[in-house]
C-alpha cells in the first residue's frame, strides 16, 4: 500500500509541474502580446500625428527645406544625423520629434489647374520622418501646386489636375 501511495504522490507531483509550467508559459505570451499591442498602438499614434503635420506642411510648403531630388531608398536610409543637421526643417509637437525634406519634382505644362489663365502644375514630394518614444514612421506625399509660367509649352494635349496631394505612402 505504501508503494501506491508514493507513486499517487509522484504523479500529482509530476503533473503539477506540468500545470504550473503551462501557466507560466500562459502568462509569458498575454505579456508578450500586451507588449506587442502597446508598439502597434503607439505606431498608429506616430502615424496619425505624422499625418496630421504632413498635412500643415504640405499647406506651408517652405522653400528653405527643398532638396535635391534623391531616390526613395537614399532618403529612407539616412541616418538619423543628416536629418538632424537640418534643423530649420525640423520641429516638436508635444512629444512627437519630426525631420522633413521637400523636393522639386518640376512642372507640367500639359497639367492645367483651372481654364483661364491657365495655371499649370507644380510637383512636390514631402518626405517625413517622424518618433513618438520608440515609434518611427516615415511618410511621403506629393503634392501640386499652381504656377502660372508662360515660358512652358504643352506639346501634347492639356488635361485637368486637382491642386492637392497626388499621393501617400509609408516608407519602410
Amino acid at each position: 500500500m505504501d508503494k501506491q501511495r508514493g507513486m499517487i504522490l509522484l504523479i500529482v507531483m509530476i503533473f503539477s509541474q506540468i500545470f504550473g509550467l503551462l501557466g507560466l508559459h500562459m502568462l509569458q505570451m498575454n505579456l508578450f502580446t500586451a507588449k506587442q499591442s502597446q508598439a502597434e498602438w503607439h505606431k498608429q499614434e506616430a502615424l496619425n500625428m505624422a499625418n496630421n503635420v504632413l498635412l500643415t506642411i504640405e499647406k506651408l510648403l517652405p522653400s528653405v527645406c527643398q532638396i535635391k531630388i534623391t531616390p526613395v531608398a537614399t532618403l529612407r536610409d539616412y541616418p538619423l544625423a543628416w536629418w538632424q543637421e537640418r534643423a530649420a526643417c525640423a520641429d516638436n509637437k508635444g512629444s512627437f520629434h519630426f525631420f522633413y525634406a521637400i523636393e522639386h519634382l518640376g512642372e507640367d505644362p500639359c497639367g492645367s489647374l483651372q481654364e483661364t489663365p491657365r495655371l499649370i502644375a507644380n510637383y512636390f514630394r514631402i518626405t517625413l520622418i517622424g518618433q513618438l518614444g520608440n515609434a518611427t514612421v516615415r511618410l511621403q506625399s506629393t503634392i501640386v501646386r499652381p504656377i502660372e509660367n508662360k515660358t512652358l509649352k504643352c506639346k501634347e494635349t492639356y488635361h485637368i489636375i486637382l491642386p492637392a496631394r497626388q499621393m501617400q505612402r509609408e516608407i519602410d
